[in-house]
């Protein structure tokens, strides 16, 4: 189906960590959206969660018109666009699933309490480890694959890859990927403060990685953002197909999560990791 030839003009603004970008979008052509995902073995949402094969698929979903942004970086910490061309922040199924995600992980004082909290639970969740940290810390790494819990990449450092070329993109994925030794295939990956372009999403795509960004933000790094607000971010935002934003090296992290699951589980959602929701099939988005 066509898209309307009606061009709108849009200002929308983005927080990230060091200040805000007013972007202008301008809406003007449609587009289909290329996903990369992995098989899994659906029987199972147990304390080993993930089951890969080795073999991976594409699948494509036909979106709403594509926004190009003017400044050519899309993304950033606030609210993440829904239908952006090779990218996913959300995956409603019908099934009411929640993705829960960690970033900048992992912490010697939260990454422990937290896997044992989603272990206790049996919720799967997925990490995304910066490389250097991931090094600095190996056994805790190779804790949170062992525990089956699913890993993605955020990159070696947490530069903003919109700002680097192709060679530097590349090195600060590959050297992150090192650093994880992972015992399955790392195929999901974050840009830091979610920032992208085309030519990150390309570089990315050329490695094998779908760019996974949110859409629930509980800006829980905020200064002041205590574990009672980020609940009720979520409480009120969540809904199937969500992929919560979170950081796994703050105080907040384990409490809020605890009444997250508690909360949600009540309303009859059911936890995966990243790869388990992409694996599902997509709905289609709703006609006009």
């Amino acid at each position: 189906m066509e898209a309307s030839a009606k061009k709108t003009t849009i200002w929308t603004r983005f927080d990230n960590r060091h200040s805000p970008l007013l972007l202008k979008i301008d809406d003007s052509s449609p587009g289909a959206v290329l996903f990369r995902m992995n098989t899994f073995n659906p029987s199972t949402l147990s304390k080993n969660p993930l089951t890969l094969t080795t073999a991976i698929f594409l699948s494509c979903a036909t979106l709403l018109p594509i926004p190009a942004f003017a400044a050519g970086v899309e993304g950033g910490y606030g609210k993440t666009p829904n239908a952006t061309e090779g990218t996913v922040s959300s995956w409603p199924t019908g099934k009411k699933l929640i993705a829960l995600t960690y970033d900048d992980g992992p912490n010697t004082k939260v990454t422990q309490p937290l896997m044992d909290l989603l272990e206790s639970e049996g919720v799967p969740a997925t990490f995304y480890l910066l490389g250097q940290t991931a090094k600095a810390n190996p056994k805790l790494t190779a804790e949170i694959q062992r525990r089956g819990f699913e890993v993605g990449n955020h990159s070696w450092s947490h530069p903003q890859l919109t700002k680097l070329g192709v060679d530097g993109i590349k090195s600060q994925l590959q050297r992150a990927n090192d650093a994880m030794t992972a015992p399955r295939p790392v195929t999901t990956m974050r840009p830091p403060y979610g920032a992208h372009n085309a030519t990150v999403r390309r570089v990315c795509s050329d490695m094998g990685f779908s760019v996974i960004l949110w859409d629930v933000d509980t800006n829980d790094w905020r200064k002041g953002t205590t574990a009672e607000k980020i609940v009720k971010t979520v409480l009120e935002e969540a809904k199937d197909g969500s992929i919560i934003l979170m950081h796994d090296r703050l105080p907040t992290t384990v409490p809020a999560t605890r009444q997250i699951i508690a909360e949600l589980k009540k309303r009859g959602y059911t936890f995966v990791t990243v790869s388990q929701l992409l694996a599902q099939p997509r709905l289609s988005a709703k006609k006009p």
